[in-house]
């Protein structure tokens, strides 16, 4: 064999085993290195005070109804409008409450202040007739107007009440239903002592005279405290006042 041949041979030998060695070499290190491109599972991060995110279902969220109105509450007991016959039969109860002779200018106002009438008073004085004090109301209970009363006092004197009044409107039972309400309102008035269609007076005691009376046009005219039409002809008033001293 000639050396060219020799070293020919020779060269090829150690070509074929280096490559033979490096193959089974990147068949030892293979597993190794997939397995170091394979990602790593780990726990989520969590930041320090917040809480980890929940995963969401991906079931559908069941369809809530809105909640029902609750039935409307039913009114209370005894809160029902008052008629017009009752506010007549509160005002006749004023006229006998405020006329006794404990009772007061002063309670007379707060009573119509606290029943919501608005009271206001008008004084009137002079050296010789003394001091007048009139009370009218601006919301009278429905059914009645022109609230109307006077307080007298002289030298000096205590105020007594002079003349209590209120109105209604006229109509077919105005008349039973004004009798009704002072014969309610003033227990044992007894016999009227003037009786007819249009005036019914009684002795209320204590120099005192309740009455009932269906107003006619001459009394309706030029009026210094109340404003009146010709429709108004009929309306009763119901008043008490001082029994005139008969000398």
């Amino acid at each position: 064999m000639s050396k060219r041949r020799f070293f020919l041979t020779l060269t090829i030998i150690c070509i074929v085993g280096s490559a033979f060695f490096l193959l089974r070499r990147k068949a030892a290190l293979q597993p190794d290195f997939l397995a170091a491109l394979q990602p790593t599972a780990r726990p989520p991060t969590v930041l320090q005070g917040a809480q980890p995110e929940t995963p969401k279902s991906t079931a559908s969220t069941p369809v809530v109804p809105p909640p029902v109105a609750p039935p409307p509450l039913a009114p209370l007991a005894g809160s029902v409008e008052v008629s017009d016959q009752e506010n007549m039969q509160k005002l006749a109860s004023v006229l006998f409450e405020f006329s006794r002779p404990q009772r007061t200018f002063n309670q007379l106002i707060q009573y119509l202040r606290t029943n919501g009438q608005e009271p206001f008073v008008a004084r009137d004085a002079n050296e010789s007739t003394g001091e007048m004090m009139i009370v009218r109301t601006k919301s009278p209970f429905s059914g009645t107007r022109y609230f109307h009363a006077q307080y007298f006092s002289d030298n000096g004197q205590e105020r007594f009440l002079q003349h209590m009044s209120f109105e209604v409107p006229k109509g077919p039972q105005a008349m039973a239903q004004a009798l009704q309400a002072v014969k309610t309102a003033f227990p044992g008035l007894g016999q009227a002592k003037v009786q007819s269609p249009d005036l019914l007076t009684w002795d209320a005691g204590d120099g005192y005279t309740v009455w009932i009376k269906r107003l006619k046009a001459e009394e309706l005219r030029d009026n210094p405290f109340n404003a009146y039409t010709k429709d108004d002809v009929g309306t009763l008033r119901i008043a008490i006042e001082a029994t005139p001293e008969i000398e």
